[in-house]
């Protein structure tokens, strides 16, 4: 059932609900109502009604690939700043920020916030030689206004990715709980005409192979 597509899901739902609602007068003798039979037509509209996944992957996408892009700068701009560092003023000057370096590649987004925080306050307790050097001071502004860049990219990326998640559960929820419903519904109608006509009860087998 989990590999039809949206489309034959429906065309198969729609046409035992058409069939069990034509045939509603042996069907209500075995608990069968009428109204149960509407509301899964309703369910089913819903069901077409929804966004497909893609539209929701598309939305992660595209933010997890503008918060990639913000991060990327942010790490040019830290090794950048360590390269300035170790060729202007040696290396024992850029330790503290090679340190930083280490690992940011795989950095999550917290463990990158606090690079950031960390970077830019190791350049505010260097020397003001250091730290007042235009290329320095422009390295910091740029991290600092990427900062809040990139939280609330990650911030929206998390967020769409959670809408997909609790999209994706309610579409397949509602899928199982309509071919549940009306599979029950295909196997009242298979016993009444089982033993009185054949072809009635192959219109109610579900999939091929089932009307044995």
């Amino acid at each position: 059932m989990n590999s039809l597509s949206q489309t034959t899901f429906v065309e198969l739902m729609t046409s035992k609900l058409t069939l069990a609602k034509s045939d509603f007068d042996e069907l209500k003798v075995y608990g069968v109502q009428f109204d149960n039979l509407v509301l899964l037509e309703k369910k089913l509209q819903e069901y077409t009604e929804l966004e497909a996944d893609e539209h929701y992957m598309v939305m992660y996408k595209e933010s997890n690939h503008e918060k990639r892009a913000i991060k990327a700068r942010i790490m040019k701009n830290i090794k950048a700043l360590k390269l300035n560092l170790q060729l202007k003023f040696g290396k024992d000057t850029a330790k503290s920020i090679l340190f930083y370096i280490k690992g940011i590649a795989t950095a999550g987004d917290k463990e990158l916030i606090n690079t950031i925080e960390r970077v830019l306050a190791e350049i505010n307790i260097f020397d003001e030689t250091i730290k007042n050097s235009p290329f320095i001071i422009g390295i910091a502004a740029e991290l600092a206004a990427d900062k809040p860049l990139f939280i609330a990219k990650a911030d929206e990326t998390e967020r769409n990715r959670m809408l997909r998640k609790d999209k994706t559960e309610y579409r397949n929820g509602l899928k199982d709980k309509i071919y549940n419903e009306v599979t029950t519904v295909c196997e009242i109608g298979k016993a009444i005409w089982k033993t009185r006509d054949m072809k009635k009860f192959q219109a109610y087998v579900m999939f091929p192979g089932q009307g044995k």
